[in-house]
């Protein structure tokens, strides 16, 4: 595997969380020193279980043959629906959407406190 990767290539990898570690060790000694990052991602749906926590997410390795491989940055944009849908606001500079950056319920300590004459319990947010 090693000799097919060029030395600016990269190799992800999509695995379960149990054997995660385990393609590590392995791609390390394959690709010495090239592993660059995991990435988390969360399932949609979950398999619930009585006796122990679910299995909510897998994992993506990303390993390359050395530190000059190549990284494309993708962009894509979105769909006109989409913009409708999630960008509703407009002013001036274009389109963007409101985002509540508070969360359900209330909070006794000092993240409930007002701040700048903003109190979020009155709201029942914190």
């Amino acid at each position: 595997m090693r000799r097919l990767l060029k030395p600016t290539g990269s190799i992800y990898l999509h695995c379960d969380p149990t054997m995660a570690h385990y393609l590590k060790v392995l791609m390390d000694a394959i690709c010495v020193g090239g592993f660059v990052s995991e990435v988390v991602w969360k399932r949609t749906a979950n398999h619930n279980s009585a006796n122990r926590w679910a299995p909510v997410h897998d994992v993506i390795l990303l390993f390359s043959r050395s530190d000059a491989y190549r990284w494309n940055r993708l962009y894509q944009a979105y769909t006109p629906e989409y913009v409708e849908k999630f960008y509703r606001l407009q002013d001036d500079k274009g389109r963007y959407q409101a985002v509540d950056l508070t969360g359900a319920g209330l909070r006794h300590g000092s993240s409930g406190d007002a701040w700048r004459d903003i109190h979020p319990s009155e709201k029942g947010r914190h």
